[in-house]
């Protein structure tokens, strides 16, 4: 005789899952929008080297997380024209910056050329602290460098060089370059490498004046002369 079902008896009843709401922590304190403007806390969802953190450390949804992406691109986009990233200057670069420098780069010349090249390091906390701690330790020495720096300078202002060239009627053939200053300052027992003196272009015999970069921010001027060869 077929039982009735109401009298079925189960040894274990079943079980019902019950699906758990995510989390979303814009949700829970009733955000709607994420505001591009507010700097300090789209960077509470950025790791070390400006890229997004994982849904799962920042407890977001997957709308909102794609809200948080386009407020941060808007951001890098309104600040340098495209996407950056923060790297640590290893040596001096021209119209960039000097050697232990932080400074905002296109990922794609920090990634493919500055960091392959040895030029640059990525600028994590941890790369922060170290170049800190470097900074402290070689303050003291910075007054030395800053002071040999403005003797360098005084010193060039005192010196007048002269360039002997083949010329005719005022016009020399080819031009006076960095080279010849810094093989005519050597001959004067002062050493500058030519790639830190910059000129216009000579093309004629007569009185000029060069900049030559020495140190951060301290530039020194050297005047020569350029005069026919007899």
């Amino acid at each position: 005789m077929a039982q009735n079902q109401s009298e079925i008896r189960y040894l274990n009843p079943p079980t019902v899952e019950v699906k758990k709401k995510k989390y979303c922590r814009f949700k829970k304190a009733g955000i709607k929008y994420v505001d591009y403007k507010d700097a300090e806390f789209l960077k509470k969802f950025l790791n070390e080297q400006g890229k997004i953190l994982p849904r799962r450390l920042t407890d977001t949804s997957q709308k909102f997380q794609k809200k948080v992406a386009t407020a941060v691109k808007r951001v890098q986009i309104i600040k340098t024209g495209g996407p950056i990233m923060q790297v640590i200057l290893k040596k001096d670069i021209e119209k960039l910056g000097y050697a232990d420098d932080i400074v905002d780069v296109r990922p794609g010349y920090a990634n493919n050329f500055l960091i392959p090249q040895g030029y640059a390091i990525s600028a994590t906390e941890s790369a922060k602290k170290v170049l800190a701690e470097t900074l402290k330790q070689r303050a003291h020495k910075e007054a030395k460098f800053v002071a040999d720096a403005e003797a360098l300078a005084a010193k060039l202002a005192e010196v007048t060089l002269t360039i002997t060239a083949k010329a005719e009627e005022g016009r020399i053939f080819g031009s006076v370059t960095a080279a010849n200053l810094a093989e005519a300052l050597e001959k004067q027992g002062i050493s500058v490498d030519r790639k830190n003196i910059a000129l216009d272009a000579v093309k004629t015999v007569g009185q000029y004046e060069a900049t030559v970069k020495i140190y951060k921010g301290i530039q020194g001027t050297v005047k020569f002369g350029v005069v026919a060869e007899e």
